[in-house]
């Protein structure tokens, strides 16, 4: 899996911290729909709240706890998406 630059993980961390409103550690449910709606203009459905909890406890193991997207989680998830789009991108071009 691609890894990310030092700069994107200081900028992602500081997102994580801005959007960890009461300060656990953790991004709930609550606070990752609020992230969702300022970056993307559109709520997480809860269906799609439980995927993404899924795609990252298969893969961090400490990146679900007590139901929230803890920061190491919150950087797997985006490293996740740039490198699923960098595969869509490459699939896009070989057709």
């Amino acid at each position: 899996m691609q890894t990310l630059k030092p700069a994107c993980i200081a900028a992602l961390s500081r997102i994580f911290k801005l959007c960890d409103v009461n300060k656990d550690g953790i991004l709930d449910d609550n606070e990752l729909n609020d992230f969702q709606r300022v970056c993307f203009d559109r709520p997480l459905q809860q269906h799609e709240l439980a995927g993404i909890k899924e795609v990252v406890a298969a893969a961090e193991e400490e990146g679900i706890v007590n139901g929230g997207l803890t920061e190491q989680g919150f950087l797997f998830l985006h490293t996740y998406f740039i490198q699923k789009r960098s595969e869509e991108r490459r699939v896009g071009k070989e057709c």
